[in-house]
């Protein structure tokens, strides 16, 4: 991922693996037994050991105070065997001074661990001076899950997961689950009821390297049925939910929650909320997804990198902020999806950023994959000061569907920045079945900045099937289709405003090619609430065709071009409204009854070229119009000429 941290590049993440790897070599506790006979509570400062035979018990409470290097409060490995709590589990470890990496419950092997009132697992690490050794991080896993190990948390009483650390070189997993390679039926397993993670949540001494609620590697099953709430806050880097395999492309990494919130910060790196890069990695949540995330540097909602199989994220808010200020190659995306398929029932997406480019969905298709289907209403708030803001970029082949009202509102208040509400090209199609509304501003006076409400580029298919307004502020372009298509209220009977150019011109199929691809514009303006504020250009070959009925106008704002236009009974074709210039209206064909154009006329110079103009280049097929002159300079000399 692109700018993924940018004071550290790869080598946080290297020094995260290597350092998981030392751990999972040893452990220097001091254990507190190793029997399956207890029933009743256990309490213990060491580790429990259930390894070989597994236990049963009631409550089980351990307190540990400088725990050694690579230890844990709990330690359950070997086959087939289960360890059992019918009461809640309880481990609190905590450091001062020099610190080691630890966990707070590690499941190995293919043993089990049954907790069924849940888990309080708190690790508060206050020492600041690390001892791991090897240019190794002191690294805390709550909860570490390998192999084939199983965890069941019970659905009585949620349970929660609080890590705290300190020192600078260090590290945190609320969840760790790294799975045998060995593919479908083999995963490690993580089920229960609520939970929440809390990773450095309000901590005075922010200054930990990574944090990630949950991490899920190399065929990992994690099925909550209710609740999973994460905050996590680092300094570098913050992931909330993070898989992918490291050894075998095959495994399946799959996380289920009814209601998914996460909270990521990180004060001098890049943070992502759910980030997959496994071909068959999944989310899916039944209800409610919410996420909202800060970064320095990036700032992404939702990455997924050619997954195979879908997500799902029910009614859906992201939030997501870049705090830099600089414009260097730094990204903040609510959606960055590559390959991958997604749905949402509501999708609400607010995006901001100091200097960094903006997307609030960028979407890339690949293998036949690569669509956003949003069967709710979707709005998207893109605020930036970067060069580059999109609501929405789809490519290559890629797919977006929207069933209920699309809002899109972007704005930059840099001066040469560049703003799309929709951006389409490379073959990829998107469909809005409801109302869409685009609105795109600037700073207050004169700005550079290049506005476009709908860009369509070699090949892609834009369709919306009611109304569209866009309101542009800056009067830049409403809807350009360069070698793709665009087609508003192709069902007819709905509002259409547009401020701004209709444009439609070639351009290669591929760069170098020599084939062009021809662009297409069809806009219905068929309600007395529908108009055009602006201008209209075709080039050669390609098609505007735009159908004023029923009430419609146009106020031109300068020289126009039409391959079709239908002017029908009560339009308006408005030439006067470019401020008493004169313009030239030419239309390839024309088609108009019981409509009106209103012209100025000015001084004659025998050509006409001090009145505006209505040139028809092919045909004609007109009943009865009206033609309103305004002279500026003399209605005589209009009428002569």
């Amino acid at each position: 991922m692109k700018g993924y941290n940018k004071k550290q590049g790869g080598e946080l993440q290297r020094k995260v693996l290597r350092s998981l790897i030392i751990a999972g070599a040893a452990y220097a506790c001091t254990f507190g037994g190793d029997n399956s006979v207890w029933a009743a509570d256990y309490t213990g400062t060491d580790t429990l050991n259930t390894g070989t035979y597994g236990a049963d018990y009631g409550k089980i409470t351990i307190t540990m105070d400088d725990p050694g290097k690579n230890c844990a409060g709990i330690y359950t490995y070997g086959r087939y065997n289960t360890t059992t709590a019918t009461e809640r589990v309880t481990v609190t470890m905590s450091d001062t001074g020099d610190t080691y990496g630890y966990n707070g419950i590690f499941v190995d092997g293919v043993s089990t661990l049954d907790a069924q009132k849940g888990i309080e697992l708190t690790i508060n690490g206050l020492g600041t001076n690390n001892q791991s050794g090897n240019d190794n991080q002191a690294w805390r896993n709550g909860l570490r899950v390998e192999t084939q190990g199983k965890v069941d948390l019970g659905t009585d009483t949620g349970s929660v997961i609080t890590i705290n650390s300190n020192a600078a070189e260090s590290y945190a997993n609320g969840v760790y689950s790294y799975g045998s390679d060995a593919g479908a039926g083999y995963e490690t397993s993580i089920k229960g009821g609520d939970l929440t993670i809390n990773i450095n949540k309000d901590n005075a001494v922010q200054q930990m390297d990574y944090a990630a609620g949950v991490t899920l590697y190399s065929g990992s099953k994690m099925e909550m049925t209710g609740a999973l709430n994460i905050h996590a806050e680092a300094v570098n880097g913050v992931d909330g939910i993070r898989a992918g395999n490291l050894n075998d492309d095959g495994c399946i990494n799959s996380l289920q929650a009814k209601t998914l919130d996460i909270y990521g910060k990180a004060t001098d790196g890049s943070a992502t909320g759910i980030y997959l890069m496994g071909d068959k990695d999944s989310v899916t949540v039944s209800d409610n997804t919410k996420i909202e995330v800060t970064g320095e540097y990036d700032a992404f909602g939702i990455v997924i990198e050619g997954s195979g199989v879908k997500s799902s994220f029910g009614s859906t808010v992201i939030d997501v902020t870049s705090k830099i200020q600089t414009t260097d190659y730094n990204d903040v995306d609510g959606l960055k999806l590559w390959g991958a398929d997604t749905e949402y029932s509501d999708l609400t997406i607010t995006a901001r950023s100091n200097g960094a480019d903006i997307n609030g969905i960028s979407l890339v298709g690949h293998n036949d994959r690569g669509q956003v289907a949003v069967s709710g209403d979707l709005q998207i708030t893109a605020n930036g000061n970067g060069t580059y803001v999109k609501g929405i970029e789809v490519t290559a082949l890629g797919k977006l569907d929207v069933a209920g009202k699309t809002n899109i509102d972007v704005s930059n208040e840099n001066d040469g920045a560049i703003m799309y509400g929709v951006y389409a090209q490379t073959g990829s199609e998107l469909a809005f079945t409801d109302d869409a509304q685009i609105t795109m501003t600037t700073h207050e006076g004169d700005s550079n900045a290049k506005m476009y409400g709908v860009y369509s580029r070699t090949k892609a298919d834009v369709t919306f099937a009611k109304g569209l307004t866009v309101k542009n502020g800056n009067l830049g372009a409403a809807v350009i289709a360069e070698g793709g298509k665009v087609e508003v209220n192709k069902d007819g009977g709905n509002d259409v405003k547009l401020e701004g150019t209709i444009e439609a011109r070639a351009i290669e199929d591929s760069p170098g090619s020599g084939n062009l691809v021809n662009g297409t514009v069809k806009v219905n303006f068929d309600t007395a609430q529908s108009y055009l504020v602006g201008n209209s250009y075709t080039a050669t070959d390609s098609t505007t065709d735009l159908k004023f009925t029923n009430g419609a106008y146009w106020d031109l704002k300068g020289n126009s071009s039409v391959s079709d236009l239908t002017v029908g009974k009560g339009s308006v074709i408005n030439m006067t409204a470019d401020s008493s210039r004169y313009s030239n209206l030419q239309v390839d064909n024309l088609t108009a009854t019981d409509g009106t154009f209103v012209m100025n006329a000015g001084s004659v110079d025998g050509g006409g070229s001090y009145s505006d103009k209505l040139v028809i280049d092919k045909t004609s097929a007109a009943g009865t119009n009206t033609i309103k002159l305004i002279s500026t300079g003399g209605m005589e000399a209009a009428a002569r000429n």
